[in-house]
Protein backbone atom coordinates (compact mmCIF):
# COMPACT_ATOMS: atom_id res chain seq x y z
CA UNK A 1 0.00 0.00 0.00
CA UNK A 2 1.23 3.27 -1.10
CA UNK A 3 1.34 5.38 2.30
CA UNK A 4 -0.46 9.00 3.18
CA UNK A 5 2.98 11.77 3.12
CA UNK A 6 2.00 15.39 3.38
CA UNK A 7 3.41 17.72 0.61
CA UNK A 8 3.14 21.62 1.02
CA UNK A 9 0.95 23.11 -1.81
CA UNK A 10 2.30 20.90 -4.74
CA UNK A 11 1.65 22.26 -8.15
CA UNK A 12 0.37 20.05 -10.51
CA UNK A 13 -0.48 19.95 -14.25
CA UNK A 14 -3.37 18.36 -16.01
CA UNK A 15 -3.12 17.38 -19.55
CA UNK A 16 -6.40 17.02 -20.82
CA UNK A 17 -8.16 18.92 -18.72
CA UNK A 18 -11.42 19.59 -20.23
CA UNK A 19 -12.28 15.38 -20.75
CA UNK A 20 -13.97 13.77 -17.77
CA UNK A 21 -11.11 11.96 -16.59
CA UNK A 22 -8.94 15.60 -15.99
CA UNK A 23 -11.81 17.37 -14.48
CA UNK A 24 -12.19 14.75 -11.72
CA UNK A 25 -8.49 14.68 -11.07
CA UNK A 26 -7.86 18.40 -11.57
CA UNK A 27 -11.13 18.90 -8.60
CA UNK A 28 -9.99 16.18 -6.16
CA UNK A 29 -6.26 17.55 -6.06
CA UNK A 30 -8.20 21.37 -5.95
CA UNK A 31 -9.76 20.28 -3.05
CA UNK A 32 -6.57 18.69 -1.14
CA UNK A 33 -4.41 22.25 -1.24
CA UNK A 34 -2.78 21.76 -4.59
CA UNK A 35 -2.11 24.58 -7.04
CA UNK A 36 -3.64 23.28 -10.35
CA UNK A 37 -3.03 24.13 -13.94
CA UNK A 38 -5.51 22.67 -16.57
CA UNK A 39 -4.02 22.07 -20.53
CA UNK A 40 -6.05 21.10 -22.74
CA UNK A 41 -6.60 21.78 -26.33
CA UNK A 42 -9.58 23.40 -25.96
CA UNK A 43 -10.80 26.42 -23.68
CA UNK A 44 -12.58 25.21 -20.58
CA UNK A 45 -16.27 26.79 -20.37
CA UNK A 46 -16.79 26.06 -16.83
CA UNK A 47 -12.97 24.90 -15.66
CA UNK A 48 -12.02 22.31 -12.50
CA UNK A 49 -9.21 24.95 -11.89
CA UNK A 50 -8.14 27.84 -11.32
CA UNK A 51 -5.94 28.30 -14.39
CA UNK A 52 -6.49 27.10 -17.90
CA UNK A 53 -3.85 27.32 -20.49
CA UNK A 54 -4.90 26.32 -24.31
CA UNK A 55 -2.49 24.12 -25.63
CA UNK A 56 -1.98 21.50 -28.00
CA UNK A 57 0.02 18.70 -26.77
CA UNK A 58 1.81 18.00 -29.94
CA UNK A 59 3.56 21.02 -29.53
CA UNK A 60 6.39 19.70 -27.63
CA UNK A 61 8.29 23.03 -26.72
CA UNK A 62 4.91 24.25 -25.37
CA UNK A 63 4.56 21.48 -23.34
CA UNK A 64 8.15 21.19 -22.17
CA UNK A 65 7.63 25.16 -20.76
CA UNK A 66 4.09 24.28 -19.23
CA UNK A 67 5.36 21.32 -17.61
CA UNK A 68 8.57 23.04 -16.05
CA UNK A 69 7.18 23.92 -12.73
CA UNK A 70 5.13 20.88 -12.15
CA UNK A 71 5.62 18.59 -9.60
CA UNK A 72 2.77 16.17 -10.26
CA UNK A 73 1.99 15.66 -14.10
CA UNK A 74 -1.54 14.05 -15.02
CA UNK A 75 -1.59 13.11 -18.64
CA UNK A 76 -5.50 12.13 -19.06
CA UNK A 77 -5.04 11.95 -22.94
CA UNK A 78 -5.90 9.13 -25.54
CA UNK A 79 -2.93 6.48 -24.65
CA UNK A 80 -1.56 7.50 -27.96
CA UNK A 81 -0.58 11.02 -26.61
CA UNK A 82 0.94 10.04 -23.73
CA UNK A 83 4.51 8.45 -25.20
CA UNK A 84 4.92 12.03 -26.51
CA UNK A 85 4.61 13.18 -22.98
CA UNK A 86 6.86 10.71 -22.07
CA UNK A 87 9.23 11.61 -24.18
CA UNK A 88 9.54 15.35 -22.51
CA UNK A 89 8.76 14.34 -19.24
CA UNK A 90 11.96 11.63 -18.32
CA UNK A 91 14.08 14.00 -19.56
CA UNK A 92 13.45 16.53 -17.13
CA UNK A 93 15.53 15.99 -13.80
CA UNK A 94 15.77 19.54 -12.53
CA UNK A 95 13.19 18.32 -9.53
CA UNK A 96 11.48 15.17 -8.52
CA UNK A 97 7.92 14.54 -10.18
CA UNK A 98 4.84 12.21 -10.47
CA UNK A 99 3.79 11.27 -13.65
CA UNK A 100 -0.05 9.98 -13.26
CA UNK A 101 -1.32 7.82 -16.02
CA UNK A 102 -4.50 7.63 -16.63
CA UNK A 103 -5.91 5.88 -19.17
CA UNK A 104 -8.71 3.18 -19.68
CA UNK A 105 -6.36 0.53 -21.19
CA UNK A 106 -2.64 -0.14 -19.87
CA UNK A 107 -1.35 -3.21 -21.99
CA UNK A 108 2.33 -1.86 -23.46
CA UNK A 109 2.19 1.61 -22.32
CA UNK A 110 2.81 0.38 -18.67
CA UNK A 111 6.16 -0.85 -20.28
CA UNK A 112 6.65 2.53 -21.88
CA UNK A 113 6.04 4.03 -17.88
CA UNK A 114 8.52 1.79 -16.46
CA UNK A 115 11.12 2.58 -19.05
CA UNK A 116 10.18 6.42 -18.36
CA UNK A 117 11.00 5.31 -14.77
CA UNK A 118 13.77 4.01 -15.67
CA UNK A 119 15.42 6.67 -17.55
CA UNK A 120 14.51 9.15 -14.62
CA UNK A 121 15.86 8.38 -11.43
CA UNK A 122 13.77 11.69 -10.03
CA UNK A 123 10.28 10.06 -11.71
CA UNK A 124 7.77 8.76 -9.69
CA UNK A 125 5.26 7.46 -11.96
CA UNK A 126 1.98 6.20 -10.81
CA UNK A 127 -0.92 4.54 -13.68
CA UNK A 128 -4.29 4.86 -12.12
CA UNK A 129 -8.05 4.25 -13.61
CA UNK A 130 -11.15 5.36 -11.37
CA UNK A 131 -13.91 2.20 -11.81
CA UNK A 132 -16.45 4.25 -12.03
CA UNK A 133 -17.60 7.74 -14.55
CA UNK A 134 -16.19 11.28 -13.61
CA UNK A 135 -19.73 12.60 -13.66
CA UNK A 136 -19.99 10.52 -10.08
CA UNK A 137 -17.17 11.85 -8.29
CA UNK A 138 -14.62 10.33 -6.23
CA UNK A 139 -16.78 9.43 -2.77
CA UNK A 140 -17.90 5.89 -2.64
CA UNK A 141 -15.99 5.03 -5.58
CA UNK A 142 -12.66 2.59 -6.12
CA UNK A 143 -9.43 3.56 -7.80
CA UNK A 144 -7.14 1.07 -9.37
CA UNK A 145 -3.73 1.89 -8.88
CA UNK A 146 -0.56 0.41 -10.66
CA UNK A 147 2.54 1.92 -8.86
CA UNK A 148 6.03 1.84 -10.86
CA UNK A 149 8.04 3.65 -8.60
CA UNK A 150 6.54 5.31 -5.42
CA UNK A 151 7.50 8.39 -3.22
CA UNK A 152 5.85 11.15 -1.49
CA UNK A 153 3.96 12.76 -4.18
CA UNK A 154 2.70 9.58 -5.08
CA UNK A 155 1.65 9.33 -1.07
CA UNK A 156 0.10 12.42 -1.25
CA UNK A 157 -1.66 11.72 -5.00
CA UNK A 158 -3.36 8.53 -2.96
CA UNK A 159 -3.95 10.42 -0.12
CA UNK A 160 -5.81 12.82 -1.96
CA UNK A 161 -8.10 10.29 -3.38
CA UNK A 162 -8.66 8.71 -0.30
CA UNK A 163 -9.72 12.15 1.58
CA UNK A 164 -12.15 12.46 -1.29
CA UNK A 165 -13.75 9.07 -0.40
CA UNK A 166 -12.23 6.60 -3.02
CA UNK A 167 -10.98 3.19 -2.29
CA UNK A 168 -7.32 2.86 -3.88
CA UNK A 169 -6.50 -0.90 -5.08
CA UNK A 170 -3.44 -1.64 -6.13
CA UNK A 171 -3.08 -4.23 -9.00
CA UNK A 172 -0.87 -4.93 -11.61
CA UNK A 173 -1.13 -3.40 -15.55
CA UNK A 174 -2.17 -7.19 -16.27
CA UNK A 175 -4.79 -7.05 -13.87
CA UNK A 176 -5.98 -3.96 -14.44
CA UNK A 177 -6.85 -4.92 -18.19
CA UNK A 178 -7.98 -8.37 -17.65
CA UNK A 179 -10.63 -6.88 -14.94
CA UNK A 180 -11.52 -4.24 -16.93
CA UNK A 181 -12.05 -6.29 -20.13
CA UNK A 182 -14.92 -8.40 -18.22
CA UNK A 183 -16.29 -5.30 -16.38
CA UNK A 184 -15.73 -2.47 -18.79
CA UNK A 185 -15.34 -3.57 -22.23
CA UNK A 186 -17.99 -6.77 -21.94
CA UNK A 187 -20.24 -4.39 -20.49
CA UNK A 188 -20.09 -2.12 -23.27
CA UNK A 189 -20.40 -4.49 -26.45
CA UNK A 190 -23.27 -5.41 -24.75
CA UNK A 191 -24.99 -1.86 -24.71
CA UNK A 192 -23.13 -1.74 -28.36
CA UNK A 193 -25.71 -4.88 -29.65
CA UNK A 194 -28.44 -3.26 -27.67
CA UNK A 195 -28.35 -0.22 -29.34
CA UNK A 196 -27.47 -2.03 -32.99
CA UNK A 197 -30.32 -4.26 -32.36
CA UNK A 198 -32.46 -1.25 -31.86
CA UNK A 199 -31.08 -0.07 -35.19
CA UNK A 200 -32.49 -2.82 -36.74
CA UNK A 201 -35.93 -2.66 -35.59
CA UNK A 202 -38.91 -2.16 -37.48
CA UNK A 203 -40.39 -0.56 -34.49
CA UNK A 204 -38.98 3.54 -33.84
CA UNK A 205 -37.01 3.64 -30.74
CA UNK A 206 -39.37 6.45 -29.49
CA UNK A 207 -42.47 3.84 -29.85
CA UNK A 208 -40.52 1.54 -28.23
CA UNK A 209 -39.15 3.96 -25.08
CA UNK A 210 -42.81 4.78 -24.85
CA UNK A 211 -43.67 0.85 -23.83
CA UNK A 212 -40.53 -0.17 -22.85
CA UNK A 213 -40.27 -2.39 -19.54
CA UNK A 214 -37.82 -1.14 -16.40
CA UNK A 215 -35.02 -3.04 -17.88
CA UNK A 216 -35.55 -2.36 -21.33
CA UNK A 217 -35.43 1.64 -20.02
CA UNK A 218 -32.53 0.83 -17.88
CA UNK A 219 -30.28 -0.29 -20.90
CA UNK A 220 -31.47 2.54 -22.81
CA UNK A 221 -30.30 4.80 -21.12
CA UNK A 222 -27.09 3.30 -20.49
CA UNK A 223 -26.53 3.19 -23.89
CA UNK A 224 -27.17 6.92 -24.01
CA UNK A 225 -24.53 7.41 -21.37
CA UNK A 226 -21.75 4.90 -22.68
CA UNK A 227 -22.51 7.06 -26.71
CA UNK A 228 -21.38 10.40 -24.58
CA UNK A 229 -17.64 8.59 -24.17
CA UNK A 230 -16.82 9.03 -28.09
CA UNK A 231 -16.09 6.93 -30.54
CA UNK A 232 -12.03 7.39 -29.54
CA UNK A 233 -12.46 6.34 -25.95
CA UNK A 234 -15.24 3.13 -27.10
CA UNK A 235 -12.70 1.80 -29.73
CA UNK A 236 -9.31 2.25 -27.54
CA UNK A 237 -11.51 0.02 -24.93
CA UNK A 238 -12.54 -2.37 -27.31
CA UNK A 239 -9.49 -2.89 -29.87
CA UNK A 240 -6.65 -1.93 -27.53
CA UNK A 241 -7.46 -4.33 -24.61
CA UNK A 242 -5.83 -7.67 -25.60
CA UNK A 243 -8.00 -9.55 -23.21
CA UNK A 244 -11.16 -7.60 -24.25
CA UNK A 245 -11.34 -10.02 -27.81
CA UNK A 246 -12.20 -13.04 -25.38
CA UNK A 247 -14.45 -11.57 -23.40
CA UNK A 248 -16.74 -10.82 -26.18
CA UNK A 249 -16.42 -14.51 -27.91
CA UNK A 250 -17.64 -15.13 -24.36
CA UNK A 251 -20.61 -12.69 -24.69
CA UNK A 252 -20.96 -13.96 -28.17
CA UNK A 253 -21.25 -17.71 -26.92
CA UNK A 254 -22.86 -17.08 -24.24
CA UNK A 255 -26.07 -15.32 -26.41
CA UNK A 256 -25.58 -17.91 -28.77
CA UNK A 257 -26.51 -21.01 -26.08
CA UNK A 258 -29.39 -19.03 -24.36
CA UNK A 259 -30.95 -18.59 -27.94
CA UNK A 260 -30.50 -22.65 -28.05
CA UNK A 261 -31.69 -22.86 -25.06
CA UNK A 262 -35.14 -20.93 -25.20
CA UNK A 263 -35.72 -22.31 -28.99
CA UNK A 264 -35.73 -26.02 -27.72
CA UNK A 265 -37.60 -24.91 -24.59
CA UNK A 266 -40.41 -22.94 -23.35
CA UNK A 267 -38.89 -22.69 -20.03
CA UNK A 268 -35.17 -22.34 -19.62
CA UNK A 269 -34.99 -23.62 -15.99
CA UNK A 270 -31.34 -25.21 -16.21
CA UNK A 271 -29.97 -21.89 -17.20
CA UNK A 272 -31.88 -19.54 -14.77
CA UNK A 273 -30.75 -22.37 -11.73
CA UNK A 274 -27.30 -21.66 -13.19
CA UNK A 275 -27.41 -17.91 -12.75
CA UNK A 276 -28.75 -18.02 -9.24
CA UNK A 277 -26.37 -20.19 -8.36
CA UNK A 278 -24.09 -17.55 -9.63
CA UNK A 279 -25.14 -14.62 -8.14
CA UNK A 280 -25.58 -16.52 -4.54
CA UNK A 281 -26.26 -14.53 -1.73
CA UNK A 282 -25.66 -10.75 -3.50
CA UNK A 283 -28.69 -11.85 -5.97
CA UNK A 284 -31.59 -10.55 -3.25
CA UNK A 285 -29.83 -7.06 -2.30
CA UNK A 286 -28.87 -6.43 -6.10
CA UNK A 287 -33.05 -7.43 -6.80
CA UNK A 288 -33.57 -4.87 -4.73
CA UNK A 289 -31.24 -2.29 -5.67
CA UNK A 290 -32.36 -2.92 -9.19
CA UNK A 291 -35.86 -1.88 -8.14
CA UNK A 292 -34.92 1.39 -6.63
CA UNK A 293 -33.56 1.83 -10.17
CA UNK A 294 -36.50 1.39 -11.82
CA UNK A 295 -38.29 3.52 -9.46
CA UNK A 296 -36.23 6.71 -10.33
CA UNK A 297 -36.43 5.84 -13.79
CA UNK A 298 -40.16 6.03 -13.47
CA UNK A 299 -39.94 9.17 -11.35
CA UNK A 300 -37.37 10.54 -14.18
CA UNK A 301 -39.82 9.81 -17.29
CA UNK A 302 -42.82 11.28 -15.50
CA UNK A 303 -40.66 14.55 -15.23
CA UNK A 304 -40.16 14.50 -19.12
CA UNK A 305 -43.58 13.80 -20.05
Amino acid sequence: MIEATKVERPTAVVLGATGGIGRLVGGVLVEVGADVIGVDRLPADEPAVARHIVLDVNDGDGVADVLRPADIVVTALPRTLVPRVLDTVETMRDRRRLLVETSSVKGDLAVRLHRAAAANESLEVLSVMPAFGPGLGADGGRVMVIPVRSGELAGFFCDAWRTRGATLDEVTAEQHDLLLARTQAAAHFALLAFGESLRRSPIPVAQLAAFGTPPFQVMLRLLARMLDLGPHVVGEIQHDNEFADAAREDHIAAARRIADDVASSACPEELLASLTTLLGASRRPLEEDAAEIFALVRHQERRHR
